[in-house]
């Protein structure tokens, strides 16, 4: 998970409705935790979305058809708290006990714990625990996570010496706790920092006695004999798109009552936010994300001691394989079709529609050249008609002219004939040849 720049007013009234979120849909002490109860989980994520783009989601708040209860409590927290307060009065804020850690060599690896000073404000009243980190260098906070869970694991390269934690704790009230430590003051390094997470001063009287002459229970080990066992991994149908891991373990032997906490962490992520599950039972189901490696261990507490009696080894899951069982959409709806059935038939119509639209496009072309043809053929024929009409009736006309010439030449021919002997005096009088000579002989004579 990556950082995030810490907003003051936006993520401590974020934290505020997720502890009402808690308040409302979990209950205390119980095995199961938030992100199990749906309505829980809705508020929970409902919470990020109205603090961060109200102006967005302000209509679904309203629409009580797609916002559910979860989604309406922290609607309804955001209208009564728009402005930003970090407690209101008559809130005790209390310093938290420094924080727990052990190093992880295998992992390399640092796993926190904390606890909170009990009041009566906040007595059997779960809490939303912001975990931030600073850098001297910008000098600016950044929020690593928000969780109900009372411990972190996170890779120890992301921790400098010049980096300083806090942790504060929330009530839907505001603010009830808070340390800070510089991380120079943790031995990373140490193998035995493990030991740290002893403090017989948290320690309540009954569970010290039982605890005195007891804890003799080595922990190493335990953890060279028992790890988780990984039953089945199958498609959640609670969570939508999560596997759910069913996982059971060996009890360990003890006078008092032991309690389980499942732990784990995807191995992938440059933060590794522990997920937890606290049973008394040695059998447990966890939700994880797909396609993703984890690790899971389980730890056996006796009440009210903050150190392990018992570990195990851990646990590497793949949820990428040996995925049983139906996908959600499918399983949770027992009269839906498969979807091998609907792809199928998707496809069959979609060759239908294309085939459809093929012919449907060489019809319209097929009309569309007999329309053209239809058109531009009367044309062409009266054009050559017209013109084979004018060529012919040119062709007339010089035949008419020829004949007509023909006859007048005719008759011409016919008219010189039987008028030569009547105008042969005209003719010769009008000759200008004999008309010349016989002036010129009277020009003579003169």
């Amino acid at each position: 998970m990556a950082f995030e720049a810490f907003d003051k007013k936006t993520h401590v009234m974020m934290a505020r409705c997720r502890a009402q979120c808690l308040n409302q849909f979990y209950v205390f002490g119980s095995e199961n935790n938030c992100f199990d109860d749906g309505e829980c989980w809705m508020c929970w994520d409902s919470c990020s979305l109205v603090y961060k783009r109200y102006k967005a989601w302000a209509p679904l708040c309203n629409n009580k058809h797609l916002c559910f209860p979860g989604c309406q409590e922290a609607c309804n927290f955001r209208r009564l708290h728009s402005n930003y307060t970090e407690t209101t009065k008559n809130m005790d804020v209390h310093p938290m006990p420094p924080l727990k850690y052990s190093y992880r060599k295998a992992d390399d690896a640092i796993h926190f714990d904390w606890s909170v000073s009990e009041t009566k404000q906040i007595r059997g009243k779960p809490l939303v625990y912001v975990l931030l980190i600073l850098d001297q260098l910008t000098s600016n906070w950044q929020q690593l996570t928000q969780t109900f869970y009372t411990n972190v694991t996170m890779r120890r390269g992301l921790l400098k010496l010049s980096s300083k934690l806090q942790l504060t704790a929330y009530s839907p009230n505001g603010q009830v706790g808070q340390i800070e430590q510089w991380c120079s003051d943790f031995d990373f390094h140490s193998e035995n920092s493990r030991e740290t997470l002893r403090d017989e001063g948290y320690l309540e009287d009954s569970a010290r006695q039982r605890h005195q002459g007891d804890v003799s229970l080595e922990l190493e080990n335990h953890r060279s004999q028992w790890m988780p066992v990984l039953q089945a991994l199958r498609h959640s149908t609670k969570h939508l798109g999560g596997i759910d891991a069913v996982l059971s373990w060996s009890r360990v032997s003890y006078d008092a009552d032991i309690r389980y906490e499942v732990q784990w962490k995807r191995t992938e992520q440059a933060l590794d936010i522990t997920g937890q599950l606290t049973t008394y039972n040695n059998v447990g189901v966890v939700t994880l994300w797909p396609n993703s490696i984890y690790q899971v261990s389980v730890r056996a507490f006796v009440f009210g001691s903050l150190r392990p009696v018992a570990e195990s080894k851990t646990l590497i899951v793949d949820t990428a394989t040996h995925t049983s069982g139906s996908r959600p959409l499918i399983e949770t709806c027992s009269g839906c079709i498969s979807p091998q059935y609907i792809i199928g038939v998707g496809l069959s119509i979609a060759t239908i529609f294309i085939i459809s639209i093929f012919m449907a496009v060489r019809v319209i072309k097929r009309v569309c050249s007999q329309w053209l043809s239809s058109n531009t053929t009367p044309k062409t024929s009266t054009s050559v008609s017209s013109k084979s009409g004018k060529k012919q009736s040119l062709s007339n006309r010089h035949a008419s002219v020829k004949k007509q010439l023909s006859a007048l030449s005719a008759r011409i021919s016919q008219d010189s004939r039987s008028s030569t002997a009547k105008h042969d005096r005209l003719v010769e009088e009008e000759d200008p040849s004999t008309v010349f000579e016989k002036r010129s002989d009277n020009d003579c004579n003169i």
